[in-house]
C-alpha cells in the first residue's frame, strides 16, 4: 500500500505523528490520543476507536495543560 511505502522511507526508531482514526484499524501505535467533545449533542459515535485510546483529551483540558502527560524519550512514548 501507499502507506507502507511511506513507512519504508522513514528512518527507524523515529516517532510518527498521524491524524487518522482509521489507521488504528491497521496499525498498533505507540500512543493513541483522541480528542473528545464536551458537548454530547454534537458528538459522533467514536466508541469503536475509543477503546484503543491510551489518552483522551477535551479542548478544555488541553487549554488548561501546561505540560502534556506524555513524551517521546528518543526510543518510545511514555505516558
Amino acid at each position: 500500500t501507499a502507506f507502507r511505502k511511506v513507512l519504508s522511507l522513514l528512518p527507524p526508531g523515529k516517532p510518527i505523528i498521524c491524524e487518522s482514526q482509521s489507521l488504528i484499524n491497521h496499525f498498533e501505535p505507540g500512543i493513541f490520543i483522541i480528542m473528545v467533545s464536551e458537548d454530547d449533542s454534537e458528538r459522533k459515535d467514536i466508541s469503536g476507536i475509543r477503546r484503543h485510546a491510551h489518552l483522551e483529551f477535551t479542548l478544555t483540558r488541553i487549554n488548561a495543560t501546561t505540560v502534556l502527560p506524555f513524551r517521546w524519550t528518543g526510543n518510545e512514548w511514555v505516558f
